[in-house]
């Protein structure tokens, strides 16, 4: 069987030579930039999540092009649960939440997004300023990975 060693040396033959810095290193020690990369990955995630969730509660602002997609009704029903299991909010107040995007998303109307959320109501107002700042954390995926592939040698 070939180690892990000749895998990754193959892998490196493939890739273009801008890119053996960054793959180098990996054969060298694989499990702390394997980890390295997991670790920024996921505080490029939550950072952000928090920090615009915090913004978006605290402003009273949230972006109107986005409000209105797929991954905000992901969102809400996702954070919803979440919030409802750690008891943060009642159950009538994800519930309220998930319907108010089904209402959103049927009618298709752009409106001005604190009143189509009624920004005011308490637990339904952070679940949806979560499932905001998620689509947002979401959108911007590919340049999250980006930069953790970047940083990781120097995480590692």
């Amino acid at each position: 069987a070939p180690t892990s060693q000749s895998r990754i040396d193959r892998f490196n033959r493939r890739l273009p030579k801008f890119l053996h810095k960054y793959t180098n290193a990996l054969g060298n020690a694989p499990v702390t930039h394997i980890t390295s990369f997991l670790i920024l990955h996921e505080l490029t995630a939550v950072i952000p999540l928090f920090g615009l969730a915090g913004y978006f509660h605290y402003t009273h602002w949230l972006p109107p092009w986005i409000a209105e997609g797929a991954w905000i009704a992901s969102g809400v029903e996702r954070f919803g649960r979440y919030f409802k299991r750690k008891g943060w909010i009642r159950g009538e107040e994800a519930l309220e939440a998930e319907r108010e995007v089904d209402d959103m998303q049927k009618k298709q109307k752009l409106r001005k997004v604190d009143q189509a959320w009624n920004v005011g109501e308490g637990g339904v107002r952070l679940v949806v300023e979560f499932a905001t700042a998620y689509a947002v954390v979401k959108m911007f995926l590919v340049p999250r990975i980006v930069f953790s592939v970047w940083a990781t040698p120097a995480f590692a």
